[in-house]
């Protein structure tokens, strides 16, 4: 299983890392997420949410090789008032906003991904072919991208 505190700390790193978050949290559900984003201020954007890891045995038959997949979503969301927004392309600024922040976030991953001792191997972990980025509309009066991923 992987370490959750640090996946929090690997949070705190994206956050000073100058990439466009200046808002970090780790929530554990769905529940403490909505919670989580009622309390955004506008100029809290953009905020970093990762859900804490769900764990699958692998479909291990024994304690002898049991191994564990992490399966977890990091959210980049961008608070807006809806009345502000006066045509379509204002609200789908706030998708281009995000999209260039969650690109600039995979960036990191990746190289983290390459620089494996540095950072304890968090990354190193990582299953390229697992990532999936999804658009997030309207939740808690955000809207951005999600990436879903195994490591």
């Amino acid at each position: 299983m992987i370490d959750i505190q640090r996946l929090y700390e690997f949070g705190l790193e994206i956050k000073a890392s100058n990439i466009g978050i200046n808002h970090f949290r780790m929530v554990d559900g769905p529940d403490k997420l909505v919670e989580s984003l009622k309390d955004l201020t506008n100029e809290e954007n953009h905020v970093l949410i990762i859900v804490l890891p769900s764990h699958s045995s692998n479909g291990s038959t024994s304690f002898d090789d049991l191994d564990y997949n992490n399966f977890t979503q990091f959210l980049v969301l961008e608070k807006f008032d809806i009345r502000l927004m006066e045509n379509n392309f204002d609200e789908m600024s706030v998708f281009f906003r995000t999209m260039d922040t969650m690109k600039k976030l995979i960036d990191k991953m990746t190289n983290d991904f390459y620089e494996r001792e540095e950072f304890c191997g968090l990354m190193s972990s990582i299953k390229a072919g697992t990532l999936q980025i999804d658009p997030v509309r309207h939740q808690s009066d955000t809207s951005g991208y999600s990436l879903t991923f195994t490591f």
